[in-house]
């Protein structure tokens, strides 16, 4: 008896587009393109309204450190410049960066490479319904959370050390 299998011949494939595929395609392909051009008309409308302060200021309104606003009769003018946020900005994305990404590195490493099977299916569970979660509802949780321990310890940093 002999053990060789036969090989099926090749079959020759032809993509027939359908009426509802090619419908859905033109949807598709529309909700994109919109997608595309609200992006556009957004970029243009922040690049219209802050033409001025760039002609006004150049690049000193991206580096300076004022923020003091006029008395709006033109006596007092006004000088904004926000340098500090973006570095501010800037340090906290970079900090953030520094403390989630060995965690998550570690975290993927333990969970595929030295966690039990049993472990390994609760978090993968866990980690597949926090990414379901959006992160502005972990942004709001931290808000609604942390700001009432942070302001206890800022009450007993104040009344301690005067900061």
């Amino acid at each position: 008896m002999s053990a060789t299998a036969q090989t099926p011949e090749p079959r020759e494939l032809s993509i027939i587009y359908n009426r509802a595929d090619r419908i859905f395609r033109r949807i598709v392909t529309m909700g994109a393109l919109t997608s595309l051009i609200l992006l556009g008309l957004i970029g243009m409308f922040l690049f219209v309204r802050s033409a001025q302060i760039f002609n006004d200021r150049g690049l000193k309104f991206l580096t300076g450190a004022n923020w003091t606003a006029g008395s709006g009769d033109g006596v007092i003018p006004d000088d904004f410049s926000i340098g500090p946020m973006l570095t501010g900005t800037i340090l906290v994305a970079f900090i953030a960066l520094l403390i989630a990404m060995p965690l998550a590195i570690g975290g993927a490493l333990y969970i595929e490479f030295y966690a039990a099977k049993g472990v390994r299916k609760v978090l993968t569970t866990l980690l597949d319904l926090a990414a379901a979660i959006p992160s502005l509802i972990f942004g709001l949780w931290g808000v609604a959370i942390f700001t009432e321990f942070g302001e206890r310890w800022s009450t007993l940093l104040n009344s301690r050390l005067g900061w």
